[in-house]
């Protein structure tokens, strides 16, 4: 529909910002319009809103801002979307909405943290199931959050005991669960942000041997270190430098235990 839209209609007219209205306004007619999949619409809506921001470097804020009241009402069918991500917010970080996120975290900043869920964590990490059509890990926006003093290192509720932000997108690395449409650039460039602010390199995750059964047993525990070394062997070294000041000085365990490594 765009790419007629971009065709027929003289230049100067923003198909991406006319077809986010037209899809907000089919949301309004509610979700007897399109009973099967009313979570379609939503997705609609912030999809050409993201294609806005890719064109325009500007956020379509009157649209977002009535997609948050029609999706946050209580008797909203979209209310159990958007709760997956700990709130709008969330949702729209997840989405990939950078510019959108820079204008609300300048007034909220501490949101950076978010209520439930560390935005960060839901920038990196993908939820199932997704309609999404965003790609998944989106550069600009693990910066803003970073810059704003997300910790790639803060805790995730509920979650069990230990497990982080980094923690769990290190351990989804490892198992393979990277979404395929990510680039070995875009994910290099992920890595190194998390890294330069304070990733532990250090941290243990216990996880799945490759090719065994989800059980206890079937088991392993893995540095951080050792699983960029399995999973981007190319990459690992370089990135490990660029690890912040903070993982060196912690005891000076971890330093020492890099030294090791790197003189082998």
């Amino acid at each position: 529909m765009r790419s007629i839209l971009d065709e027929e209609l003289e230049s100067g007219f923003n198909a991406d910002a006319d077809l986010c209205k037209a899809y907000l306004a089919k949301m309004k007619l509610g979700p007897s319009h399109h009973p099967d999949d009313p979570v379609e619409d939503l997705e609609d809506v912030i999809y050409y809103a993201h294609q806005v921001e890719v064109r325009t470097e500007s956020p379509v804020i009157n649209v977002i801002e009535e997609v948050e009241r029609l999706t946050t009402q209580h008797t909203s069918p979209w209310n159990s979307t958007v709760s997956k991500y700990g709130g709008f917010l969330g949702f729209v970080v997840n989405r990939n909405l950078v510019h959108y996120v820079k204008t609300r975290l300048k007034t909220s900043p501490k949101a950076v943290h978010g209520s439930h869920v560390p935005l960060l964590h839901l920038a990196i990490q993908h939820i199932e199931p997704s309609s999404s059509r965003q790609q998944y890990l989106n550069v600009d926006m693990v910066r803003l959050l970073l810059s704003v003093g997300a910790d790639p290192n803060q805790g995730i509720i509920p979650t069990p005991a230990g497990w982080t932000v980094w923690r769990e997108f290190i351990s989804t690395l490892h198992e393979g669960r990277i979404r395929g449409e990510t680039d070995s650039t875009t994910l290099r460039r992920t890595l190194e942000l998390l890294l330069a602010h304070g990733a532990d390199p250090a941290i243990e995750s216990r996880i799945k041997r490759p090719g065994h059964q989800t059980s206890w047993n079937a088991k392993v525990h893995l540095t951080a270190a050792e699983i960029l070394r399995a999973a981007v062997p190319n990459d690992a070294e370089w990135l490990l430098s660029k690890a912040s000041k903070w993982n060196f000085s912690v005891g000076g365990i971890w330093s020492s235990w890099l030294t090791g490594k790197l003189l082998r």
